[in-house]
C-alpha cells in the first residue's frame, strides 16, 4: 500500500472492498489500486530491518481475465552504507514479472538485496501481456507490494534439509497468500526462525487497544484478534464500510441502497454519500422540499410553501392567503387563482376578513364583469 501512480495524467483510483460474511478477503488494506494499462505505481520502501536478499512479489487482481505484465525496477535514493548490498548491485535494466489471470499474486525470482537505512524506490508499470484490442483501456487491480526474506540469505540459520523442506512445502507461497491458511510445521517453524534472526528477537505485539480483543497476536505474522469491523495487523483503523474507530470497534455504514451513491461512508463521521435530493446519514430520507422516498421528489407548492409532508406530499405552512393539500387555492376570505400565478386578495365584504366588518363565508370574483361577489352569511346581502 502507499503507493503513488505515475505514467498518466489521471488521478489514481481507489476500489475499496467491504468484508462480506462467507466470503474470503482477499485483500490486504481498505482495497485496491485501479491502473490503466501503460501507468505504472511507485513504493518507498525505508523499514528494512536486516541486510539480506528479498524476492519482490506483487498482490493483484485483473478486472477481466487477459494475463498483464509487469515491469519492476529498484534503485536506492541514497548512498548504500553496507557492505552486504555493496557487492550485490541492482539492475539497471527493470525486471519483468508476468502476472497471468487465473492468479492473485506473483513472486519476482531474481532476488533483490536490501539494507537497513536505506530508503529504496520501487517503480512498477503495468501493461497487457497481449495489446490485441488498443481502443479498449483495461485495468488491473494491485493490491499491495511485498517483500519476502529469502532465507537462504541468512548465514547459519538452517540445515539443508530445512531449505529443501523449505521449498518443497513452497513455504514461500503459502506464507504470501492473503486471509487465514495454515502453513506446514517446518514453514511454521523456519519463518519464526527467520524473523527472529532479522528482528534481532521476538517482536512484541502491536495490538491497539481500542480495535482488539487483547494485548495477544499470531506468532506468525503478529495479526492481532480485530473487534467488529475493524482492520489492520495491529486492529487500528475501520474497515471499508464502517466508520466511528473506538472501544466498541466500528460501526456499519448502513448506507441506504436506494439513498446512497455507495455503500462507503466517512470513517469519522459515519456519513454516507447522498443523492442529491436525499438526506439524513444514512441517505434514508428526502431531503427538505422533497417527498416520497426513495423516488424523491420536490414538493408540489405551487410556489406557496418549500416544506411539505415527506410521506405524502401535502404542503405545510401555505404562505400568501392560499389553502389546500398542495397550496392550490385560497384560503376562506380570500379570491384569486393560485394555479394561474394570480395572487389571492382579501374579500371586502364590505371590509376585510382580518376586520369586524367582515360579513360573507366567501367570494368570487365574476369572469365576465370581474366584480367581487360576496357570499354572505345569514341576514346580509349585497354585492
Amino acid at each position: 500500500q502507499g503507493a503513488m501512480q505515475f505514467g498518466q495524467d489521471s488521478v489514481l483510483a481507489v476500489v475499496f472492498r467491504q468484508p462480506s460474511a462467507g466470503r474470503p478477503v482477499t485483500w490486504t488494506g481498505p482495497g485496491f489500486a485501479r491502473v490503466p494499462s501503460g501507468a505504472g505505481l511507485r513504493f518507498a520502501i525505508n523499514n528494512i530491518p536486516f541486510a539480506m536478499d528479498f524476492d519482490i512479489t506483487i498482490r493483484y487482481e485483473p478486472e477481466i481475465l487477459e494475463d498483464w505484465l509487469a515491469s519492476v525496477a529498484i534503485q536506492p535514493t541514497g548512498t548504500l552504507s553496507g557492505q552486504r548490498c555493496k557487492n550485490k548491485v541492482l539492475s539497471q535494466e527493470p525486471y519483468a514479472l508476468p502476472l497471468p489471470a487465473t492468479k492473485r499474486i506473483a513472486l519476482l525470482q531474481t532476488p533483490v538485496c536490501l539494507e537497513p537505512g536505506t530508503e529504496y524506490s520501487v517503480d512498477v508499470y503495468f501493461s497487457q501481456a497481449s495489446a490485441s484490442d488498443t481502443k479498449a483501456k483495461s485495468y488491473i487491480l494491485i493490491d499491495s507490494l511485498g517483500l519476502i526474506p529469502r532465507i537462504s540469505s541468512v548465514e547459519n540459520l538452517c540445515s539443508e534439509k530445512d531449505l529443501d523442506e523449505y521449498q518443497k512445502y513452497h513455504c514461500i507461497e503459502i506464507a504470501s497468500e492473503v486471509g487465514p491458511h495454515v502453513l506446514p510445521e517446518v514453514c511454521a517453524r523456519l519463518i519464526a526462525s527467520m524473523s527472529a534472526r532479522i528482528h534481532h528477537g521476538a517482536v512484541a505485539c502491536k495490538c491497539n487497544p481500542q480495535g482488539s480483543l487483547n494485548a495477544n497476536c499470531s506468532r506468525l505474522g503478529g495479526q492481532c484478534q480485530c473487534k467488529a469491523n475493524v482492520v489492520g495487523r495491529c486492529c487500528d483503523s475501520c474497515s471499508a464500510g464502517s466508520y466511528g474507530f473506538g472501544f466498541h470497534g466500528c460501526y456499519a455504514c448502513e448506507c441506504h441502497p436506494q439513498g446512497s451513491l455507495s455503500t462507503l461512508c466517512d470513517q469519522v463521521t459515519g456519513q454516507c454519500s447522498c443523492r442529491r435530493e436525499v438526506d439524513g446519514q444514512r441517505c434514508s430520507r428526502c431531503l427538505a422540499g422533497y417527498f416520497g422516498f426513495p423516488h424523491c421528489r420536490p414538493c408540489p407548492c405551487n410556489g406557496y410553501a418549500e416544506l411539505c409532508d415527506p410521506l405524502t406530499g401535502v404542503c405545510l405552512d401555505c404562505r400568501g392567503f392560499t389553502a389546500g393539500s398542495h397550496c392550490e387555492r385560497c384560503m376562506d376570505g380570500y379570491y384569486g387563482n393560485p394555479l394561474e400565478g394570480e395572487p389571492c386578495r382579501p374579500c371586502m365584504c364590505p371590509g376585510a376578513p382580518t376586520s369586524n366588518r367582515y360579513f360573507a363565508h366567501s367570494c368570487y370574483q365574476d369572469s365576465q364583469s370581474a366584480q367581487l361577489v360576496c357570499h354572505c352569511i345569514e341576514g346580509y346581502s349585497g354585492m
